[in-house]
């Protein structure tokens, strides 16, 4: 049997042509049937997040919204009315490299306020919780 390959057609399908003509074989209707898990991962990503929205604390109002974006560094700063406010600025360095300085600020659900700061350079995220 020579098996020839028409154009446009993947080497397997024209294989499963050439021997199995246009029936296809238990072991081909097998593996057609298998699927990805990834379409039931995406299912669960998506359905994650609309859970964490659904279940979120109260919507937040923006109190103070600064920034300013410029070539070689940028700044930022908000506040929101539940009490979360970040301030962060960055500049460019030698090789190419960020250097982003900043900190955060909210309050738990047991109530006390958590106060981040940090700096992120070529060696990583260096956070530090401090004392409000």
């Amino acid at each position: 049997m020579q098996l020839v390959i028409p154009a446009g057609k993947m080497p397997r399908e024209s294989y499963k042509s050439a021997v199995f003509g246009n029936r296809q074989s238990k072991l081909f209707r097998n593996l057609s049937a298998h699927t990805s898990p990834f379409p039931t991962m995406k299912f669960l990503i998506v359905l994650a997040c609309l859970l964490a929205v659904a279940f979120a604390n109260e919507e937040a109002d923006v109190v103070k919204s600064d920034s300013e974006v410029n070539v070689l560094d940028f700044n930022y700063a908000y506040e929101l009315s539940n009490h979360i406010r970040a301030v962060q600025s960055g500049a460019l360095k030698e090789h190419d490299n960020w250097v982003v300085s900043g900190e955060y600020e909210y309050v738990a659900p047991n109530g006390k306020t958590v106060k981040v700061v940090y700096t992120a350079d070529e060696t990583g995220y260096h956070p530090k919780i401090v004392e409000p």
